[in-house]
């Protein structure tokens, strides 16, 4: 086992998909309660999912501000449904953006330049009704499978909080899962 020095960035070929591997220094894991259907940290935003919906690890999981949920019922031939909630980041931490406009208009940069089909962009009230925010619904066809992606964000001192709902595009939409993305808040 060969171990690398902190920072030391590699990257590792399967298949045709590039992934990056990291060596990070360790830090203290933080303590989250356990049983409760939503996602809070200092870090991240918070979204109250309904039933059937479970928490996954995901690797150094105190390194990360994205929690990942997957809902093993609705499971396809080749495709489990997952919830994403992340704070966007750059590589100096939060992405910061001047206006919920901004946001909007990289954000749909970004889903164009990743040839997404945008279905629905449109202002929505976030966090409860209490935060004015935006949500996207897109596909990706060239994707295997083809997904379909549901997604809500708003800006909480000037950084993007955004929870994606993620799911094969030939299966049905999970209707209490659609209406979950709208209480994304920044605290529980």
């Amino acid at each position: 086992m060969q171990i690398h020095a902190p920072g030391e960035t590699r990257e590792l070929v399967l298949s045709s998909s590039p992934i990056r591997i990291e060596h990070r220094p360790q830090r203290k894991p933080k303590v989250r309660a356990r049983g409760t259907a939503s996602v809070a940290s200092s870090q991240s935003p918070a979204v109250k999912l309904p039933a059937g919906w479970d928490k996954q690890d995901f690797g150094y999981v105190d390194l990360n501000d994205v929690t990942v949920y997957l809902d093993w019922t609705k499971q396809s031939k080749n495709f489990v449904s997952h919830v994403l909630a992340t704070t966007l980041k750059d590589s100096d931490g939060d992405i910061k953006v001047a206006s919920l406009q901004a946001a909007v208009r990289e954000r749909l940069e970004g889903l164009r330049a990743g040839a997404a089909t945008v279905n629905v962009s449109e202002p929505a009230r976030i966090c409860h009704g209490k935060r004015p925010g935006w949500f996207f619904s897109y596909t990706k066809l060239w994707d295997d499978p083809p997904l379909h992606f549901d997604e809500s964000l708003f800006i909480a001192n000037g950084a993007v909080h955004l929870v994606v709902y993620m799911r094969a595009a030939d299966q049905p939409e999970d209707q209490r899962t659609r209406k979950a993305l709208m209480n994304l808040c920044k605290e529980p």
